[in-house]
């Protein structure tokens, strides 16, 4: 199958078209933010009290799409938090990668039947990355959670209150004008 270059030419100038009516750091922008931010707490509720990869995987995309949408339409507000937003982005990264890693280890181990000696060192490599990927965890936990936590600072740039209804009108007309 090939890449349909005209199909995706007309989805960037409509993308374009569209991303233009959201003013940088204005109601709409802030309400993308929110939605994001919403959807970030939510995968963060499901994955902090597992260690499932999939669910940690999830946290790490929704992280990443709060991240574009502050990035591109706050820019203000990107500023202040561009190093902490990185900073769990790459904990995330690292997390995501000690999976990807184990999974990699474990399946080339089992499919070369590895025995003796090389099964010690497979172990103990199994163990290290466990290890790391719990430290990850721990960290991420740690930045993430408490009156300081990373979490609370980034709802606090937010809207809060009745700026909520506010923000989200201008995100339903804007939403109206693109259609």
């Amino acid at each position: 199958e090939d890449f349909d270059r005209q199909a995706w030419k007309r989805l960037g100038r409509k993308l374009s078209r569209r991303a233009r009516l959201v003013r940088a750091n204005g109601a709409t922008a802030q309400c993308l933010a929110l939605e994001r931010f919403l959807d970030l707490l939510e995968s963060h509720a499901r994955a902090v009290p597992t260690e499932t990869p999939g669910r940690w995987h999830e946290l790490r995309i929704a992280l990443k799409r709060f991240r574009y949408v502050v990035e591109h339409f706050l820019p203000a507000q990107y500023a202040v938090w561009e190093a902490s937003i990185k900073q769990m982005q790459d904990l995330l990264g690292k997390l995501h990668d000690l999976y990807v890693v184990r999974a990699f280890v474990v399946r080339e181990s089992e499919a070369a039947g590895v025995a003796g000696p090389d099964e010690a060192a497979v172990e103990l490599l199994t163990r290290t990355i466990n290890d790391e990927r719990q430290h990850c965890m721990i960290q991420y936990r740690e930045r993430a959670h408490g009156p300081a936590g990373l979490l609370r600072e980034w709802e606090a740039g937010l809207p809060q209150g009745n700026r909520i209804g506010t923000v989200t009108a201008a995100r339903l007309r804007t939403t109206a004008k693109a259609l």
